[in-house]
């Protein structure tokens, strides 16, 4: 795919063979390195606040406390439930005799 990024195409017709111009362009692009500040900063964000609060919740929840199972299966829900959702919509997608699809109004 790299190979792609030295030519000029716009996905119909010739290729046409433009060498590191596309990179001279992306260089320039103040909008591209505003976007790759961005990434860093929410990647940044997740290393230092999101994984250290995941990691005391896991250390938390190991030890022998009250209602240890509990907070197990409360933690434990939110990526289970997206990806049954994300599975039962595609699911009324693409299969038109789905009754559930019907009964819910999509």
């Amino acid at each position: 795919m790299i190979h792609l990024s030295f030519y000029d195409w716009l996905g119909i017709g010739p290729m046409h063979f433009i060498g590191l111009q596309n990179y001279k362009e992306l260089w320039g692009d103040k909008l591209w390195w505003d976007s790759m500040w961005h990434a860093g900063y929410i990647t940044l964000i997740a290393l230092l606040f999101q994984n250290p609060l995941a990691f005391a919740l896991a250390l938390a929840c190991d030890r022998e406390i009250r209602l240890k199972r509990f907070y197990r299966v409360v933690f434990f829900i939110p990526p289970v439930l997206s990806q049954l959702v994300v599975g039962l919509i595609w699911n009324w997608i693409l299969n038109p005799e789905c009754k559930t699809a019907r009964a819910s109004g999509f």
